[in-house]
């Protein structure tokens, strides 16, 4: 600011000194203007300089962020579509699973009502069986019994 300052008071100078020749005090003033607008826009354009660094600097950063999200997005993309796929295949096992425990389960019943009927069977068969023994030898030990009543009298 000071420097502006000094700028002016030295055009003041030169006007004074100047006044008889009008075009030298044009040139002194078209100088000074010239000056006083690159004193103005040299630390302007410092500024902007070192802001566009820190936007360049803040750009590449946050680039590099979007990249490392994108990279990340497109690998949990992939691991989600790995793992439908095996939800697939799982939901296809289970669902074949269930067939089997189905045609499993009609078999057992099916079995199960055959055990039944060959049980009763058997048990029908045995329960015949025992009778007509029981029946044999209350037949014999009636004949037992009328022979030795026999052999008595």
């Amino acid at each position: 600011m000071e420097e502006l300052r000094d700028q002016a008071a030295k055009v003041l100078t030169v006007y004074s000194d100047t006044e008889k020749d009008p075009m030298a005090l044009e040139e002194v003033a078209a100088k000074a203007v010239e000056d006083v607008t690159a004193a103005e826009s040299g630390p302007q354009k410092v500024a902007t300089e070192e802001k566009k660094r820190e936007y360049q600097s803040e750009l590449a950063v946050r680039t590099k962020k979007l990249s490392e999200y994108e990279a990340a997005r497109i690998s949990d993309l992939k691991l989600i579509e790995k793992q439908e796929t095996q939800c697939g295949e799982l939901r296809k096992q289970r669902s074949q699973a269930e067939e089997q425990l189905c045609e499993v389960e009609a078999k057992l019943t099916e079995v199960e009502g055959k055990n039944r009927q060959l049980s009763k069977g058997m048990r029908e068969a045995l329960t015949t069986r025992v009778e007509r023994c029981l029946r044999e030898v209350r037949v014999v030990a009636d004949q037992i019994s009328q022979r030795a009543s026999v052999t008595r009298d």
